[in-house]
């Protein structure tokens, strides 16, 4: 694993909620929840875990007299996701070259 990466975003939900605001570059609670399949307190535990670590920001607001909030990767929110996307690409490569037969090729 490279040096700089955050253990944070190893979690198969936490990485699909990065994965999402890097696609989207923000995103509602619903709309994190529709892309990612979590529950609301699935959801929420994660958001505060990432938050707490500096990988996502939060903006509360209004939205059509309703209280909405946006979410958005910070800057060390997408450096650990590029880190990890780039180590997982290296790890298939290698897989892909030492342990073809093993995986049906």
């Amino acid at each position: 694993m490279p040096e700089d990466f955050n253990d944070l975003i190893a979690s198969p939900a936490r990485l699909r909620i990065c994965a999402a605001l890097g696609s989207a570059g923000e995103a509602s609670f619903s709309e994190l929840k529709e892309a990612t399949g979590l529950t609301d307190g699935n959801l929420v535990t994660h958001m505060l875990r990432l938050e707490s670590g500096g990988l996502v920001r939060s903006q509360k607001g209004m939205l059509g007299g309703r209280k909405n909030t946006l979410y958005r990767l910070t800057a060390e929110g997408s450096d650990a996701l590029l880190t990890f996307l780039s180590w997982a690409e290296e790890s298939a490569k290698a897989l892909n070259g030492k342990g073809g037969a093993a995986w049906g090729k």
